[in-house]
């Protein structure tokens, strides 16, 4: 957000943003033993602020926001009428007592190669601290995330995961189905089942009802994940160019500026 800033407010640049369409999540994994309790699993929701964990990790609703869905806002099917859920600490302090869950340590793991993943768990961190959980971060190289998060793991307890998600649902479904990609997620078989034949709908209004059911059942305190952002374009990057003065510069781009935020 420093970084943007400093051209922001720069006379000498024009910015440019554009959507990267992608969202931003957080995996919730019942095969690590510690959120096996599906009411664990909602303790850890509950005690989240997401408005929080934007701003804390990015700076600025500039660069990304908070996502309401699995859908980014220029998505396929995208319905802005859709709720996420909003948080509740009261809840999560009873929930945790009722576990035992604040006698277990939370493991939280992210990809080291994407940007903000880990500003994202140290917030995460923070505000499960705040309600008496205790977490460890585990920063992980991406070959390594990649096999821990796809396959079925127990080394894990929490993971930060990013998708595209701007054109037809069919071509993310697989990483929100517990038969495919989604192995680690609690995701009951109905919802799977949603989304494999959301997969294979051709009908716009039917997909629309697809979609819109999904997101009932993936925004709220019982979900095994988390939306947590939609990405703006920076992400994967924002692209200052300096002004044009002069009509011989008018075909050549000058003082060309790439700030790297994200790999996504």
């Amino acid at each position: 957000a420093e970084t943007l800033a400093s051209f922001e407010n720069d006379d000498n640049y024009n910015m440019y943003s554009f959507s990267a369409g992608a969202i931003n999540f957080l995996a919730l994994n019942p095969n690590g033993g510690t959120l096996a309790d599906i009411k664990a699993r909602q303790a850890v929701i509950n005690a989240l602020n997401l408005e929080e964990i934007v701003i804390g990790a990015f700076g600025s609703e500039t660069l990304s926001a908070v996502a309401n869905s699995v859908q980014c806002a220029n998505g396929k099917y995208y319905n802005p009428d859709t709720q996420n859920y909003t948080q509740d600490v009261e809840t999560a302090k009873q929930l945790i007592e009722e576990t035992g869950l604040a006698d277990k340590t939370i493991r939280i793991m992210f990809n080291s190669a994407r940007a903000n993943n880990e500003e994202m768990a140290v917030m995460i961190q923070s505000q499960l601290n705040a309600v008496g959980l205790t977490c460890e971060i585990n920063s992980m190289e991406t070959s390594g995330y990649f096999t821990a998060y796809f396959r079925e793991s127990d080394a894990w307890d929490l993971a930060l995961m990013s998708v595209d998600s701007m054109g037809d649902p069919g071509n993310y479904a697989g990483m929100y189905d517990s038969s495919r990609s989604g192995a680690n997620m609690a995701i009951p078989e109905e919802v799977s089942n949603l989304w494999s034949v959301l997969d294979q709908e051709t009908d716009p209004a039917k997909c629309q009802e697809l979609v819109d059911q999904i997101n009932a059942e993936t925004a709220g305190p019982l979900s095994p994940l988390l939306m947590l952002t939609t990405s703006l374009w920076p992400s994967p990057m924002f692209v200052a160019l300096m002004k044009l003065t002069t009509l011989r510069h008018r075909c050549s781009v000058i003082g060309w500026t790439s700030i790297l935020l994200s790999n996504r």
